[in-house]
């Protein structure tokens, strides 16, 4: 209701990057395997149920409501949030001269959960891939310590080239999936090294506050649509982790 765009999806990011990240590499630690299987079951059985019936009940008001001539465009969105690409059709639409001027579509804000669709995709390839690191190329140190060296290379290369694709295509970087990976690194960094962070209660208290009035302070300040996800989007993330971070 302030007219602007807030941060809260790229505290989202962080937030799911922390959670995924600590239950892959618990799940290894505890049982030495990662069930691919059983992972992509159990997150189609939490994903879809409600993403179809949400599809569904939106794409018949659409039918009702919206006229005949953006019927095409909508059909388009609505593949898109279905398959999860929704993010790479808008950001092909923003960067087509021709197609900067539709309308939003009603399925729009499914463009974040299609990036985090693909994050679940790929993330546990990811912690296999660093698994295998371990075992065979960086044996002198521990499963943790890999995957922080991982981790924040695709952070370090992920928010170079979200910086600079901001700068020179702001609508595209905004909806790139490479231009995101970082947060999800950066909630896969905190994973790891959260439980060697020991603060005393002032200083955990202090971090909490600062992270909440940063994120809170992110969407009425900073113009987040058109500065966003370059190395503005600290602000934001880092704010998550401090909040993260002064739970303990």
């Amino acid at each position: 209701w302030f007219g602007k765009v807030s941060g809260g999806v790229d505290v989202f990011f962080v937030i799911s990057g922390f959670l995924i990240t600590t239950s892959l590499l618990s799940r290894f630690e505890s049982t030495g395997t990662i069930k691919f299987g059983d992972f992509y079951l159990n997150l189609a059985r939490r994903l879809l149920p409600l993403a179809i019936l949400t599809l569904s009940v939106t794409a018949i008001l659409s039918y009702f409501w919206l006229p005949q001539t953006r019927w095409l465009e909508t059909i388009k969105q609505f593949f898109a949030s279905a398959l999860y690409y929704e993010n790479w059709q808008l950001a092909f639409n923003s960067v087509d001269y021709l197609a900067e001027n539709n309308e939003a579509s009603p399925v729009q804000h499914f463009w974040a959960m299609s990036l985090q669709g693909q994050f679940y995709l790929v993330w546990p390839f990811i912690i296999l891939l660093i698994i295998l690191i371990y075992k065979y190329l960086l044996k002198k140190y521990s499963l943790r310590a890999s995957s922080l060296i991982v981790f924040g290379l695709l952070f370090a290369i992920s928010l170079s080239y979200s910086v600079y694709k901001t700068s020179v295509n702001q609508p595209w970087a905004y909806f790139d999936t490479f231009a995101r990976i970082w947060e999800f690194s950066l909630g896969g960094i905190l994973a790891v090294i959260i439980s060697k962070i020991s603060l005393n209660k002032l200083v955990s208290l202090s971090l909490g506050w600062i992270g909440f009035i940063s994120i809170l302070l992110t969407g009425l300040l900073l113009p987040v649509s058109t500065m966003f996800p370059g190395y503005v989007a600290l602000i934001p993330t880092l704010g998550a982790m401090f909040i993260i971070v002064s739970s303990k």
